[in-house]
């Protein structure tokens, strides 16, 4: 019986703790920082606060005219308190993150109710002779300042903010103006909040339409990653097929009985590597190889299962770069059809590795002058000859053809040619 070194045994129970429930890596998730809602919300700021800044500019003239109804603070204090939060509005929509803006919204209309709030305060309760503007002129900025709720995405915060405010500012700019209330002239609130209401429901749809735009986005790109992980599944699978037929089964089927060959033992610890490496996900390889390390890895393949075959491969001066995953196919399907020839070829036949690595294309041939067999007879589906030579080699653009006749050997030849 043959006796299986204890180190490898070892290291195949390792290998059998260590395996993963359905043998693929996870797809990692990426997410994107921006989006339409948040680039909304930042224009929105920028646009508000400029208008607050740009209105209190406007509104310099009238302040001065009407200063004497109030004490001397209220004056410079109401430009202060409108002009400062507008102006960190803006400043915010340009950080990095804008995930402040309830805070803003707070800041802003706070800041605007005190205004109001601190010019009854500051009135003197005299009333100009002949009012031209609004003696409080603040009292039209009810409507932009309630869109900073509409920013932070707080509607029904702004219809509360807009009522409440447009009422007290009416009421202070009544008092300003004719030093009493009417109750008739009310209905101009009204009218204030109805054309407000319009902008805050334009506002409403815009987010509405950026929300639906990013989800939209969303659900693209979550089903995008779901097709690409898929197709990386798929591709997974074949990888894993092909290494186990290619690696693990032939190791097997070259088992004898008696002690093992020192080259099958060889090709099982190579075997236990290639299966590691595949478990831990190493990416460690250039994307690119010069040809001769491709014809140092092609003559290592080829010597790793015949250690008598004959390889004579072309490579000649200005020989190109090859990338790395054209030259992994390549000795992939070059072991398979070496394999396939030592144990199908019979005990006398002999092996040769020819071809060449040029400057835009590459050309290996396997051939033995073995038994042979009838291609159509086997079958090309085997998945031998399917997966682990011809698609193997489709999937870098590659081809590969197989030649075969009872009694004149096999050839098998594997091309590339660069795009």
């Amino acid at each position: 019986m043959q006796t299986i070194p204890r180190p490898l045994i070892r290291r195949l129970q390792r290998r059998a703790a260590a395996g993963r429930a359905d043998g693929l890596r996870s797809v990692p998730e990426t997410t994107e920082d921006g989006s339409d809602l948040v680039r909304l919300q930042r224009f929105g700021s920028r646009f508000v606060g400029a208008g607050l800044i740009g209105y209190a500019l406007a509104m310099a003239p009238g302040t001065i005219a009407y200063a004497h109804l109030t004490a001397a603070w209220w004056a410079p204090v109401s430009i202060i308190l409108v002009v400062v939060p507008a102006g960190t509005m803006i400043v915010a929509s340009f950080r990095p993150r804008f995930d402040r803006a309830t805070a803003l919204a707070v800041f802003v209309a706070t800041a605007y109710l005190a205004t109001i709030l601190l010019w009854f305060v500051a009135w003197d309760h005299d009333v100009p002779d002949a009012v031209s503007g609004w003696p409080v002129w603040v009292v039209q900025l009810t409507g932009a300042t309630s869109l900073v709720w509409a920013v932070a995405l707080r509607f029904r915060m702004a219809v509360v903010h807009l009522v409440v405010v447009t009422v007290v500012a009416q009421t202070a700019n009544q008092l300003g103006s004719r030093g009493h209330v009417e109750v008739l002239l009310y209905l101009n609130s009204v009218l204030t909040v109805g054309l407000a209401g319009v902008f805050l429901a334009i506002a409403l749809v815009a987010v509405r339409t950026a929300m639906t735009l990013d989800a939209t986005r969303t659900e693209a790109r979550q089903s995008a990653a779901e097709a690409a992980a898929a197709v990386a599944r798929e591709s997974e699978r074949g990888r894993y097929d092909a290494l186990i037929h290619d690696t693990v089964i032939a190791s097997l089927l070259a088992i004898r009985a008696g002690r093992p060959e020192e080259r099958l033992m060889r090709q099982a610890c190579a075997t236990l590597d290639e299966l590691d490496r595949w478990h831990r996900g190493d990416e460690d390889d250039p994307t690119v190889l010069v040809a001769t390390e491709a014809l140092r890895r092609i003559r290592a393949t080829a010597t790793a299962i015949d250690d008598e075959v004959l390889v004579e491969i072309a490579v000649p001066d200005g020989a190109m770069e090859i990338p790395a995953d054209v030259v992994q196919a390549v000795t992939s399907a070059l072991g398979e059809a070496l394999r396939n020839s030592v144990g199908h070829a019979g005990p006398g036949a002999d092996r040769v590795v020819g071809g060449w690595l040029g400057v835009d294309d590459l050309q290996v041939a396997v051939v033995d002058d073995g038994v042979g067999f009838e291609v159509d007879s086997v079958g090309v589906r085997r998945l031998g000859i399917d997966q682990g030579i011809r698609r193997r080699m489709e999937a870098v653009g590659g081809t590969a053809t197989v030649s075969s006749s009872v009694g004149l050997g096999t050839a098998v030849v594997l091309g590339w040619q660069r795009s």
